[in-house]
């Protein structure tokens, strides 16, 4: 049979020629996606489907079980094979580095007490979220001593525990 005996011209979808290499391929147990390649120029997956289910051909459960099976272990391969295409780069997994030490100590001022110029650095003080409280400068969110810890890298904010640490009672 020649290939261009498959192909339509103008006419209709599914010719003699046609529905007699579909019935041929899928007793083949090919999917319909590569039915549909082979028969090509203008035959898609759910055309293929499509004529299939009028037919009333369809798969047993136990020739259904081994074509999922079958792209399953494909998938997995071409998984492993790799695919050339990368996702995201994958973050560190080593643990964050302890918070860095401040100079200054701050004044632990809540939120509804929080001056519109005062450093808004985040404490957190048994499960309550207070704030440095000290002067920012030049229109600054931060204090000069926070302001340099922010832009200097991503770090943990600071517990109770680190501030103990510097001398920072509550």
């Amino acid at each position: 049979m020649k290939s261009n005996d498959l192909a339509p011209s103008k006419g209709p979808l599914w010719t003699e020629a046609r529905v007699a290499r579909l019935v041929e391929l899928w007793s083949e147990r090919m999917s319909a996606a590569k039915i549909a390649d082979v028969l090509g120029a203008g035959v898609s997956r759910s055309a293929v489907v499509g004529k299939l289910f009028r037919m009333g051909l369809h798969r047993s459960e136990e020739q259904r079980y081994e074509a999922q099976a079958e792209g399953a272990r494909r998938t997995s391969a071409r998984r492993r094979a790799g695919s050339g295409r990368r996702g995201p780069p994958a973050l560190p997994t080593s643990p964050l580095p302890p918070p860095t030490p401040c100079a200054v100590v701050p004044r632990l001022v809540p939120l509804a007490l929080l001056q519109r110029s005062a450093c808004r650095w985040p404490y957190e003080v048994d499960g309550e979220i207070r704030f440095c409280g000290h002067a920012a400068q030049g229109g600054r969110s931060y204090c000069p001593e926070h302001h340099a810890i922010a832009y200097a890298g991503v770090l943990p904010p600071l517990t109770v525990e680190a501030l103990n640490v510097f001398g920072a009672a509550r």
